[in-house]
């Protein structure tokens, strides 16, 4: 009963928001543009053994059960965000699916309700700047409770300016999502979209656009109906590089004749360039850096990253067979890699491409996080800061 109530709410949703909302058009098909090829700039591995060296010095680990201890009392949201100027450390430390800070400088978390239990629903909530609680709302993730663990890739959330936020989780085999009022937090729609996402829905405008396995398409946030699609250059899929922000899409199709990386436009749908590569870009392993203006993906055993202005290549870090974390910093771009012929290794390159220092971090180490000017290492169930970076003494 509860699936066709759902079912038969969808067009009453639509009713109520046509009053003050432009309705959605049907989709508009539209065929593959070739991009425009471009001639980059190549660069040579960095010499990481001759980088500077420096000794990091660590914080206690933060450990906690899970997110619902620290952020909800009694069943209830807390309703003041005491630690929210530690605020990636506490997310990171109880394994939140998102922990991200707003254009209005809000912060939003995303956490399992029961980690431990066959309940795998979502709640996300939003509290201001100053930590005041302003609303939360529970995603229905029953659909998938059976495979979770075998289905489940990532969750996001994602502001449509500030009239809406969109939040939900990517399966193998679909997306939930919900898109909520940005000021109430009140339900506007909730239900399935029933595709394999590359990207993580963003909002781009007033819309949600998603890339899936054979183009973009924009999506209404009363509905979750397809508004516009165009195709995309080749076919993609799991084998496929996709890395984005809330402007460009960087794509990359799989077992072509001519490996390549294409920018799209996310506003358009529209190719912007296209780069050649030496082969196919690792799959799932692509991240935008805005404050730098860089992509950065796996090419071989190389972490490549170039311009998202030109596509010119501005370094290059042979990372072997790792699958390194990546994070960005005030100076550039933090590299935490595993190497199985030397320490692991944390690994500071400046926007520009200049090899900044190199340190060993200690065994268990998974992944490396910022938060304003706070780095942060995280293991298995817990997080440590960096409190100095010192030079060593020899």
């Amino acid at each position: 009963m509860r699936r066709l109530a759902t079912t038969f709410l969808i067009p009453l949703v639509l009713l109520i928001g046509a009053c003050d909302e432009e309705k959605p058009q049907k989709p508009v098909p539209y065929e593959p543009l070739k991009p425009k090829p471009i001639e980059a700039k190549r660069v040579e591995p960095l010499d990481v053994e001759n980088a500077p060296q420096r000794t990091l010095k660590l914080g206690p680990s933060e450990r906690f059960e899970s997110c619902t201890e620290i952020a909800q009392k009694d069943e209830r949201v807390i309703s003041t965000l005491e630690w929210r100027e530690n605020f990636q450390a506490w997310a990171l430390a109880c394994d939140a699916e998102v922990a991200q800070r707003g254009e209005d400088g809000r912060y939003y978390l995303a956490w399992m309700v029961s980690p431990n239990s066959a309940n795998k629903d979502l709640r996300v909530a939003a509290w201001d700047k100053d930590g005041a609680y302003l609303w939360s709302f529970l995603l229905d993730r029953s659909r998938e409770a059976d495979g979770f663990l075998a289905n489940f890739r990532k969750s996001f959330v994602t502001e449509l300016g500030q009239k809406h936020v969109c939040a939900g989780t990517l399966y193998e085999g679909g997306t939930d999502a919900a898109c909520v009022d940005w000021k109430s937090g009140e339900v506007e729609w909730s239900g399935r979209m029933p595709f394999w996402a590359g990207m993580a829905p963003q909002g781009v405008g007033g819309s949600l656009v998603v890339a899936d396995l054979s183009g973009i398409s924009e999506r209404y946030p009363y509905s979750g109906a397809e508004m516009r699609h165009r195709a995309l250059d080749a076919s993609g899929g799991r084998s496929a590089l996709y890395a984005s922000n809330d402007s460009h899409l960087f794509f990359s199709p799989p077992r072509t004749e001519e490996p390549r990386l294409i920018k799209y436009d996310l506003k358009t749908f529209e190719p912007l360039w296209m780069v050649p590569l030496e082969a196919d870009a690792a799959p799932g392993l692509g991240t935008v850096s805005s404050k730098h203006n860089l992509v950065i993906f796996k090419v071989a055993r190389d972490l490549v990253a170039m311009s998202t202005e030109n596509g010119n290549e501005v370094w290059r870090l042979e990372v072997g067979e790792d699958r390194p974390s990546i994070a960005e910093f005030e100076n550039g771009i933090l590299v935490l890699n595993r190497h199985p012929e030397r320490n692991n290794s944390l690994i500071a390159i400046s926007g520009d491409g200049k090899l900044l220092w190199r340190a060993e971090v200690p065994a268990g180490i998974l992944s490396v996080h910022t938060d304003s000017s706070t780095i942060l290492l995280r293991s298995v169930r817990a997080s440590q800061s960096i409190l100095e970076i010192a030079e060593d003494s020899e």
